[in-house]
This record gives C-alpha cells, structure tokens and sequence, in this order.
C-alpha cells in the first residue's frame, strides 16, 4: 500500500481495499506460512485495554514472522512521570520498524504519526476511527455475500472479491453509533460503494440529558419506535451492533453515582425490549448477516450466536487474517 501511515478510512481508495481483500483470501488458504515480517519490531503500544486489536495484531506479527514489543497500559511508561505522548512515540520509534497505537483521546494517532519515524497503525483513536476494524468488518460482509467459496479452497480458480459483493446491500447499524468509532470508520467506507444505510441510535445524547434518570430513561422508552426498528430488521442484508460506548463520552458522566450511571443501570432495567436478542431474529432475512466488533455488554444476547446468521466470531477472526496482509502490504 502506498500510504506510509494507516490513520483514516479516507486515505483508502477501492482499489487499494480490494487488493488487501485479494492478499486476505490468499492468507487464509491453509498450510501458508510467512515470513513478510522476518527480523522485524512492532510496536504495540495500547493506551487503552484491548482483547481483539491488540491480540489479533500480536498474533499477525508473528505468523508473519515478526515479532512484538509494547504495553497494554500507560501505568508502565514515564508517561505517569509526565512525559509526553509526543516523546514517549519518537523514542519507540528508534526501537521498532512499525507502531500500532490505541489511545483515548481522538486525533492521537496522527499525532503519533507527525513525529515518527516509522510507519503508524491507528488502531482506535477516543471516539475518532477505528481503521482496520472497519477493513475487516467490510471484508466479512463482502465475504459472506460472496457464493463462490473456491478462494478459500483453492484461489488460482476461485474469483476475487469485488464491489459486486457489497453494492446493493443494505446495513442496519444498531446500537451507540454516534460514539462508536468502529461505525465511523465502516461508514466512511462504505460510502465508496452504492449501499443502503439504516441507524436506530440506542442511547440519548449526553449533551441534552437532564440529569433525570427515570425521566430520561422514560424519554428513550418513547422516542424508540419498535415498528420501525423490526421494518429495518426485515430490509438488512447486514445488521451491525454496537455497545454503549461509555468511555467515549464526556468525562465523569459514568463515575458512581452520577446521572448517567443511574440512568444506565435503570436503562438495563427497563429497557430490556430494546436489546437484540433471539426474539428478533424472526424478523430478519434468512439471508442476512449479524455483526458486532466487540466486546458486548447488554445490547446483544449470547443466545443469539447459535443462530447461523450470527457472523461475530468469523468477524473476530478475519481480523488476524486482514491485518496480516495489512502489515505484509506495509513492508513489501
């Protein structure tokens, strides 16, 4: 790829995604074995607790034939003395040949990228972007609309995927997608290709609540419209789920004993009929898809991953696969 950093879903043209999907397919052909990445460092410096990213990266180093150095804490860097993000990036930068960075605040992954020297992976940036997450989840959608399961058996006689297996779908995003940095990106995405995009925004705005919590939760009860939630269900070929994204939002409004936090925990009270689970699978295609990026809180039912439709899990793992031929492209 001809991008030295990965920031922004913006930076990403048709082309470009389509010939990392080709690399995808082509790494998850079983019996391959890399070494894209022989003698090389990454970095993985996560300012934010990760089970997926920072793991499915960790694995992708490796099975390249890399390997990884990094923290999954600020707590262990002379950041805690007071050291900046700017400094703190310039001196791993000395150390290994790529970064990959987690952090709380939006826009920190370009900062990092102004003063290293090497290239920079943004892997979630506050409620900013979350670019690879949205590569693999469009490489899930594309794949699971593609009937021709040759390119995972044998590639040279199977067909490559294209923007035939995305134009004409219609994506249902469900859940907290004004704070959901995985929405944003996929959305931006998404808007290369001739797509239908529906939203049902499950949490009020934080910006007007009124400090009420039953009230509020009252408020939310009223302006949720279930027919037109379930007309949805029935028009996705993709619905995508996110959790209430807590951490994103304007600071101290989920410490104890807040408004927000008494509103939550009446929210998951009462508003249980809000929640995806197995009583709304009957409204779905039998064709369609269910996606989440993970982790779930209460927004999404265990019940329903036994359901063939539920795609989470190869979701999960096509992760690993997408950012390994993410990094084999960064360093060919």
């Amino acid at each position: 790829m001809p991008t030295k950093h990965i920031l922004s879903t913006d930076q990403l043209s048709e082309e470009e995604i389509f010939d990392l999907f080709v690399q995808t397919d082509r790494i998850r052909l079983p019996g391959n074995r890399y070494t894209s990445l022989d003698g090389k460092l990454v970095g993985l410096l996560f300012f934010e607790p990760s089970t997926r990213t920072m793991s499915s990266f960790m694995a992708a180093v490796k099975r390249l034939g890399g390997d990884t150095i990094g923290w999954s804490s600020p707590n262990t860097t002379s950041m805690e003395k007071g050291e900046s993000l700017e400094d703190t990036i310039k001196t791993m930068s000395q150390y290994v040949d790529a970064i990959v960075i987690r952090h709380k605040e939006k826009g920190a992954a370009k900062r990092a990228a102004a003063v290293s020297d090497v290239p920079v992976i943004n892997a979630g940036d506050g409620d900013g972007e979350h670019p690879t997450q949205a590569l693999l989840d469009l490489y899930t959608i594309a794949d699971e609309r593609n009937t021709d399961k040759n390119r995972h058996v044998i590639f040279r006689t199977g067909k490559p995927l294209t923007n035939k297996d995305i134009d004409g779908l219609t994506i249902f995003f469900f859940g907290d997608n004004r704070y959901a940095r995985a929405v944003h990106s996929l959305k931006k995405l998404l808007g290369l290709f001739d797509v239908n995009i529906l939203e049902e925004n499950l949490y009020f705005d934080p910006e007007t609540f009124s400090g009420d919590a039953s009230a509020e939760v009252q408020k939310q009860k009223q302006s949720w419209d279930k027919e037109n939630y379930i007309i949805n269900l029935g028009q996705a070929d993709v619905v995508y789920i996110t959790r209430l994204q807590k951490e994103r939002w304007p600071g101290g409004w989920f410490d104890t004993g807040s408004p927000a936090s008494r509103w939550y925990a009446k929210y998951q009270h009462i508003n249980k009929e809000i929640h995806f689970g197995t009583g709304d699978l009957k409204w779905m295609q039998k064709s369609a898809i269910i996606l989440h990026p993970l982790p779930r809180t209460d927004e999404m039912k265990p019940a329903v991953d036994s359901d063939k439709r539920c795609k989470i899990w190869q979701q999960a793992k096509n992760g690993m696969f997408l950012r390994m031929a993410l990094l084999k492209s960064l360093f060919s």
